[in-house]
């Protein structure tokens, strides 16, 4: 399901990364390949590799302090084979799969920006009146 990518191994990994994360990134002004290249191989942001034989793709988290540990997916990007209705039943599914890794790891909330995804993770608020930042509780 979820393999992490420990920082050392980024620059092995980081052309099969660049491919998935290219869309992604492009939809970030405030983001650049190199930036997040160099977060990742400094171990500042953790990559999460998603690999099914119908799936792959890729979360990029960081951990921040906001009265406990928050995880925050900056970058989500990949594919799902078999059209609109596996993608969403896919992505749901992974997304309450890493929630419940998230919440066993101490995490108090996951947020999760980029594109607007309330239609697919419909059980996330915006956090902070933002609409592309959602965020759920894991209490």
């Amino acid at each position: 399901m979820f393999r992490h990518i420990a920082a050392r191994y980024v620059p092995f990994e980081w052309e099969r990364l660049a491919l998935l994360l290219a869309p992604a990134v492009r939809a970030d002004p405030g983001a650049t390949m190199q930036g997040l290249y160099r977060k990742l191989a400094a171990g500042q942001a953790a990559v999460l590799d998603v690999t099914m034989p119908t799936a792959r793709g890729v979360l990029i988290i960081e951990t921040v302090e906001d009265d406990g540990m928050v995880c925050w997916i900056t970058h989500l990007a990949g594919s799902v084979d078999g059209g609109p209705k596996k993608w969403l039943a896919t992505m749901r599914a992974e997304m309450a799969g890493f929630e419940r890794i998230a919440k066993a790891a101490g995490y108090r909330q996951i947020r999760i920006c980029g594109r607007n995804w309330r239609r697919v993770f419909d059980s996330y608020r915006v956090h902070d009146d933002a609409t592309n930042e959602l965020r759920k509780d894991l209490t």
